[in-house]
């Protein structure tokens, strides 16, 4: 006995052998993928594309699965993190390098950037600028 099936993007409706109960079809006014119920199951009506329903059928992921569950503890601050983090928000550790991140100052660019310059006109690091005599 065909399964009458109704599509819940374009309201077609249509039916459809026993042979494709539980397997997806494509309907054939809009091309909406559609599940075949069972032979005894009423009609199926599937959820217009790009909706709300869509972002439900999927399952979280496995390494999300925990999120909210604390396991570690931060080494630099102490507050509880993830175990997949890879930079504390609240204090800068680095979990990669295994210490805080140092922010670099002004100051600190401009005296690697005068080392630089010093090394290719070959003077000694720290050397004072000015003309030779």
């Amino acid at each position: 006995m065909p399964i009458v099936v109704q599509c819940g993007a374009c309201g077609k409706q249509f039916q459809a052998g026993d042979h494709l109960a539980g397997k997806t079809v494509k309907c054939p006014g809009c091309q909406t993928p559609l599940v075949i119920p069972g032979a005894q199951a009423a009609p199926q009506q599937a959820a217009p594309a790009g909706s709300l329903a869509d972002l439900f059928d999927d399952e979280m992921p496995v390494h999300h699965a925990g999120y909210g569950q604390a396991e570690t503890k931060c080494p630099g601050c102490g507050i509880p993190v993830q175990p997949d983090i890879v930079l504390c928000v609240d204090c800068g550790y680095d979990f990669r390098k295994g210490r805080k991140v140092v922010p670099d100052t002004p100051a600190d660019r401009q005296a690697r950037y005068e080392a630089r310059e010093a090394k290719m006109r070959g003077e000694a690091p720290g050397a004072k600028k000015g003309k030779k005599k």
